[in-house]
């Protein structure tokens, strides 16, 4: 039974299953988040989410006041003027484990007074607690990023169990739920097996370690897929030195999220995002303030504005996805090759890889971004090598036909000639033969001829066998005539035959043919 589709079927299969294999070793991530970061870059620039502003801390800033770390006094005098202004929350992002001369009672008292002022610890690894004075109550977040192997941030934590198994939200989370609380908004639980939260108009399930081009990845605590605003000239900023000298805008304070954190290249606090190699070549790191406000932004355009998180589609969808890349990878130059002999050969070799090479980066590429644009992330690197390992399989498999083909060619035109050459020999021979045999042959019909004519001159014949000698004779003449045009062509076809033309009468041919029946 001739089955042509079961090659390109067995090869489709079998590169998507290398590639899976390929694919679940991790030595596609790499190259998937590079994609990823780049489709992030191509999305249009978001507008500056004015829910926010981040009061930086910069080198001039820490030369002004001449201290580092800021001492508690310092705070005391920052977080009262914002405190001023009636903002939502108030997220500070440094470290204040330890008191700071001058102005410790000062800031004891403030973090008593200020339930909308939350502290940051460092929950995960090595930790850093907060102030003993928030220790037990719900104003600490974590201010834990996590980093890639690549040294990029893309992923966000929302919340991670402690050590002592109590739960700990980030600190973009922390300051998001606050800014939605005073909204009528909360974080309501719709599936606790799958761990899906609803918040306002948006649906959340936590990162799983194989999502997107994600392999094994540790996926403990609660996790999302950063969808980054932008870096710092997305946001609101004021810095330290403006604050301390207000006044300020009140727009850019009241019933805002506030955060407080450092810009200074000298602490740094700064992390690649996908966004890093959006203005410029060379990648350009962020502060990690930065990381928190997109996260907070996030969540607050999720639940109000429907702004979708980034998703990714099931891990059986993706080999699926995978696989018709395959099958396509296999199909286009399979259907190349089957085309006309002129065709089959424009389009062999190389050029069937390039073709489907060149077709499936356009296709790809084009429907990975548009569903980014989507906020669904579709893996692109695997499927690309998987169909153009399906085409390049295809390929050869084609060209060791075509060779095997042009070879068993090779042996029957060798063997045509051989046995034209013998053909040719044996007529050569049998000609000979014949023009040698001449004769031999007419000999005997001459004598046959001549006693013929002997006996019809005898008197005594009688009639009825006069007549069966005229007809051997005209039959023995008749024959001698054929050996003699079967000689004839023998010598023609020796090269020993020259043309004599003489003339006949028709009458009399046809007369005697008749008269031989």
């Amino acid at each position: 039974m001739n089955l042509p589709w079961l090659p390109v079927s067995l090869c489709a299969l079998a590169t998507a299953s290398l590639t899976g294999l390929l694919q679940f070793a991790g030595l596609f991530q790499v190259p998937e988040w590079a994609v990823y970061d780049r489709l992030l870059s191509l999305r249009a620039i978001e507008p500056i989410d004015d829910r926010l502003t981040i009061v930086t801390i910069d080198e001039t800033d820490i030369e002004t006041v001449g201290q580092w770390p800021l001492s508690d006094d310092t705070l005391v005098r920052l977080i009262r003027i914002l405190q001023g202004y009636d903002p939502a929350a108030i997220g500070l992002d440094l470290y204040r484990n330890l008191p700071v001369a001058p102005g410790n009672a000062q800031w004891q008292a403030l973090l008593a007074s200020t339930p909308n002022l939350i502290c940051v610890e460092k929950g995960i690894g090595e930790r850093v607690p907060p102030p003993k004075s928030l220790q037990e109550t719900d104003r600490v977040a974590l201010t834990d990023l996590l980093v890639d192997a690549d040294g990029t941030i893309r992923r966000a934590l929302l919340s991670h169990p402690l050590p002592d198994e109590s739960l700990r939200l980030s600190l973009g989370a922390k300051l998001a739920l606050m800014y939605l609380e005073k909204r009528d908004i909360a974080l309501e639980e719709i599936d606790p097996i799958q761990k899906r939260y609803r918040l306002g108009k948006a649906t959340f399930v936590p990162f799983d370690g194989n999502d997107g081009g994600y392999v094994r990845t540790n996926d403990s605590g609660y996790q999302i897929l950063l969808n980054y605003r932008g870096n710092l000239e997305n946001f609101r900023t004021l810095s330290l030195t403006q604050v301390l000298n207000h006044p300020l805008d009140p727009d850019w304070v009241r019933d805002r999220i506030v955060l407080i954190g450092s810009v200074a290249p000298s602490l740094n606090d700064f992390f690649y995002t996908p966004l890093s190699h959006r203005s410029s070549n060379t990648p350009q790191a962020v502060p990690g303030i930065v990381v928190h406000a997109n996260l907070a932004s996030q969540l607050l355009s999720a639940a109000l504005d429907g702004r979708s998180p980034i998703r990714t589609l099931p891990e059986p969808v993706e080999w699926l996805w995978m696989g018709v890349w395959s099958a396509a990878g296999a199909i286009v130059p399979w259907k190349l090759f089957a085309m006309r002999d002129d065709e089959r050969r424009l389009a062999s070799g190389t050029g069937a890889i390039v073709i489907c090479g060149a077709f499936g980066c356009i296709v790809l590429f084009t429907s990975s971004y548009g569903a980014f644009l989507a906020n669904v992330w579709l893996p692109t690197i695997a499927p690309f090598i998987a169909s153009v390992a399906s085409a390049t399989t295809v390929t050869m498999y084609h060209l060791r036909q075509l060779q095997r083909e042009r070879e068993q060619l090779k042996q029957q035109q060798f063997q045509l000639e051989r046995d034209r050459i013998r053909a040719e020999a044996a007529s050569q021979t049998k000609s000979q033969f014949l023009a040698n045999m001449s004769h031999e042959l007419r000999t005997p019909l001459n004598a046959i001829l001549g006693f013929t004519q002997i006996v019809r001159r005898d008197a005594d014949l009688k009639p009825s066998h006069r007549d069966y000698l005229d007809i051997v004779y005209r039959s023995s003449e008749h024959l001698l005539e054929l050996i003699d045009d079967i000689l004839d062509l023998a010598k023609l076809e020796a090269g020993r035959m020259s043309l004599d033309e003489s003339n006949f009468d028709l009458y009399d041919l046809i007369e005697s043919s008749v008269e031989l029946f």
